[in-house]
């Protein structure tokens, strides 16, 4: 599968289900699932992690990085949720030009977590914006 653009996050609801039973308790072995996806959504790669750290996903990350360069693709664009602090990191794995930006789900959340609930005006702006292609 090839990719001119990525963008990745950590989901934690999945992680819970996976562990084991030991003396009555439930041990959770992981506590998230980091995914990375192309431009149309599919999944390229995925890592169960213990913390959310670079360092747990480095070598995913270099993976993907190493079968896209095999398929003659190069990332112009990785979208993902903590951009500011991954930023260099992530262009490190990839290249330097590479455009790490804020994920448009994340960038609306910042965006509607301000507005009060109960305000017809986030209810407009969520149902436009839920429009868009």
């Amino acid at each position: 599968m090839k990719a001119s653009s990525l963008s990745a996050d950590h989901t934690f609801k999945v992680s819970s289900n996976i562990g084991f039973w030991c003396n009555g308790k439930w041990v959770q072995l992981y506590d998230s699932l980091f995914i990375v996806m192309n431009e149309i959504g599919v999944v390229m790669s995925w890592q169960l992690c213990k913390g959310t750290s670079f360092h747990a996903i480095n070598g995913l990350l270099h993976q993907v990085k190493d079968r896209l360069t095999s398929l003659g693709c190069s990332i112009g664009q990785f979208h993902i949720g903590n951009c500011c602090q991954w930023r260099a990191k992530l262009q490190s794995v990839f290249e330097n030009n590479t455009l790490v930006q804020l994920d448009p789900f994340h960038a609306i959340q910042r965006f509607t977590s301000k507005i009060p609930r109960i305000s017809q005006v986030q209810r407009t702006f969520c149902n436009t914006l839920s429009q868009w292609d």
